[in-house]
């Protein structure tokens, strides 16, 4: 693995991905006079503060409206724009209503992001926690879903993403993610980034790293682990984990994200009407969040790498 990026992981450290989110926004706003991006007054926190700087004429703050926020991305979409809005993940549950009225059932192009998904927003609480996005998402037919695990999956998929005609949801962390040796990023495609022939671990988002660290733990105690990175989940690579599947004997997820309509539940889905292996899922269970660090709340939930091979092993017993 790693040969197509050709130690490209090596030249970009670990970066926050709303960083990279800044930076993307800045070089296709170069090349692409349509992209227009939209804000609700937290632009210095999401990073689309760098394109008002260098763009200024196709910035528009809406303020602390995220109604607003979409009423205006879906007309600009209809007046042939590439309008991308940016708010915390978890403030999209206030526009939800706007979402399926404006953008899910017209299918327009615009390109909604949430930072600071999961728990990555620490210090500021549970109320600035994002544990269900991805299950109100899911539940939205006809919006591409995707949740980057590294700083290259988002540089390779923001141009993707970008080009795809129809409503997207990008979903990106706020702390540093290391990048992860693999082939490119392909919209629609999971990224098998270590190979493994007892059992298969399903990952999104920023459990990726720690899911490439739980496989090697497990490879020391002689249980040979794949580790296969989803960070599309709607077009999801339901080839991809089938073929996976013929020769493990077990699947875990792994995911920042309630048990409810996330990964696992996809995952679980997909195996229940194809190869029924045991599914085990890491996620933060029916929590709301708590106050503390990132790392602090992370433990708290278990979305550990030692979660992970706890799960792992678990999931081997059961047959």
């Amino acid at each position: 693995m790693g040969e197509v990026n050709g130690g490209m992981e090596q030249m970009i450290g670990a970066s926050s991905l709303r960083d990279v989110l800044g930076e993307c926004l800045c070089e296709a706003g170069r090349s692409e006079p349509n992209l227009v991006v939209l804000d609700a007054d937290l632009s210095r926190s999401t990073k689309t503060a760098a394109f008002a700087a260098e763009f200024p004429e196709r910035f528009i703050d809406v303020g602390i409206a995220e109604q607003n926020l979409i009423g205006v991305a879906a007309g600009l979409a209809l007046g042939g724009k590439i309008p991308v809005a940016a708010t915390f993940s978890v403030f999209y549950s206030r526009c939800l209503d706007q979402v399926r009225q404006s953008i899910a059932y017209t299918g327009l192009n615009v390109k909604l992001v949430g930072t600071h998904s999961g728990v990555s927003n620490g210090k500021d609480g549970a109320t600035h926690h994002a544990l269900f996005d991805l299950a109100c998402f899911r539940a939205l037919p006809g919006i591409a879903i995707i949740n980057p695990g590294d700083p290259l999956e988002l540089r390779q998929l923001f141009p993707q993403i970008l080009n795809y005609r129809g409503p997207c949801y990008l979903r990106v962390t706020r702390e540093a993610l290391p990048p992860q040796a693999g082939p490119e990023a392909v919209l629609g495609k999971g990224r098998v980034l270590k190979e493994g022939s007892d059992a298969v671990i399903c990952a999104t988002g920023m459990m990726v790293s720690r899911s490439i660290q739980a496989a090697g733990d497990l490879d020391i105690l002689g249980i040979s682990t794949g580790v296969i990175s989803f960070h599309t989940l709607r077009p999801f690579d339901e080839d991809l984990l089938i073929t996976h599947l013929r020769s493990r004997r077990a699947v875990v997820t792994a995911e920042d994200h309630n048990s409810a309509g996330g990964l696992g539940c996809l995952v679980s889905e997909l195996v229940g009407r194809t190869k029924p292996v045991p599914v085990v899922r890491v996620s933060s269970g029916d929590a709301l969040g708590d106050t503390g660090t990132a790392d602090e709340i992370y433990q708290a939930l278990g979305l550990t790498s030692e979660a992970i091979v706890d799960a792992v092993l678990r999931a081997l017993k059961i047959r």
